[in-house]
């Protein structure tokens, strides 16, 4: 008995299982491509940045297309954020 119940229990699994993943679409990276695009955000997130560092004499000065220095008022770098 405990068998059968085992085997019945496995069998409704598999099937629950099958028709759960059937309907799904093939995964493609193409899909993904519209976040791939994160200029804006860091562009955001450089100009906040620069805000909040502003109001302690401080300044981002861009390095290169992903690297900036935090430099104080007198010219002295703080740190670099790659």
């Amino acid at each position: 008995m405990e068998l059968e119940a085992a085997l019945s229990n496995s069998r409704e699994a598999r099937e629950v299982v099958f028709d759960l993943f059937q309907d799904l679409d093939g995964f493609s990276l193409d899909d993904y491509k519209p976040f791939a695009d994160v200029t804006s955000s860091l562009d955001r997130l450089v100009r906040f940045v620069s805000a909040a560092v502003e109001d302690r004499q401080q300044k981002l000065v861009k390095v290169d297309d992903s690297t900036y220095d935090l430099v104080t008022s007198e010219g002295t770098c703080r740190a670099t954020l790659p």
